[in-house]
C-alpha cells in the first residue's frame, strides 16, 4: 500500500518501475513497440519471484498460497540416455589388445631400513667352489628375466620359499643339495 506524496513509499515505487523497465527491455530486444504484451507475462514472473526481504514470493504474501504453474512430468531416475546405435563400440578387453603390458613391479620392503624384495619361489640351486650355496629366486611381482642368484645366507627372511624348495628337492637343508 503506498500514499500521495509520502517519501518512503516513493522510493518503493521508483525501485519497482526500475525492475519493470529493466524487464521490458530485456523482454523487448526484437520490437519495443509491443511491450505491452509481454506486461502481463513480466508481472507474473516478478510476483512469482522469491524476494530477498522476505524470503517469499509477492504472490504468496499477498494470497496465502502459491500460484498454479505447469507442472514438469516426474521423469523415473532409471531412465539413462540414449545414444544412437552408430555410435557404439565393441567392446575390446584391453588386456587381449595390450598383452604384452605388465604391470610395474612392486616397490621394495623396507626391513630396518634397507630395501629387501619379496621372494615368490626358489627355482633352482647351485654350489660354489668355496662352498656357499646358491639359490636361483623368481621375485614376487616380477618377470622371470630378473631372476637372480642368491646366497643361501641371504635368505634369512624367506624361509618359507627356501623351504618348500627343500621339500620338493626331498631335503632337509642345504648342506644336504
Amino acid at each position: 500500500m503506498s500514499s500521495a506524496y509520502h517519501p518512503q513509499t516513493d522510493g518503493q515505487i521508483e525501485r519497482l518501475n526500475q525492475i519493470v523497465e529493466q524487464l521490458l527491455r530485456a523482454a523487448c530486444t526484437d520490437d519495443i513497440s509491443k511491450w505491452d504484451l509481454h506486461l502481463p507475462v513480466l508481472e507474473f514472473a516478478y510476483n512469482n519471484a522469491t524476494h530477498a526481504a522476505t524470503g517469499q514470493t509477492l504472490f504468496f504474501l499477498c494470497y496465502g498460497r502459491h500460484p498454479l504453474t505447469p507442472q514438469q512430468p516426474n521423469i523415473p531416475t532409471t531412465i539413462h540416455n540414449a545414444f544412437h546405435v552408430q555410435l557404439l563400440k565393441p567392446y575390446r578387453d584391453p588386456n587381449t589388445i595390450f598383452s604384452g603390458r605388465r604391470p610395474p613391479p612392486p616397490p621394495p620392503v623396507l626391513v630396518h631400513d634397507e630395501p629387501e624384495y619379496e621372494v615368490d619361489s626358489v627355482l633352482a640351486h647351485r654350489c660354489r667352489r668355496n662352498g656357499t650355496v646358491e639359490l636361483l629366486i623368481r621375485w614376487k611381482g616380477y618377470d622371470p628375466s630378473e631372476d637372480s642368484w642368491v646366497s643361501e645366507s641371504e635368505m634369512d627372511h624367506a624361509r618359507r620359499p627356501l623351504h618348500d624348495y627343500l621339500v620338493k628337492q626331498g631335503v632337509t637343508s642345504t648342506t644336504k643339495l
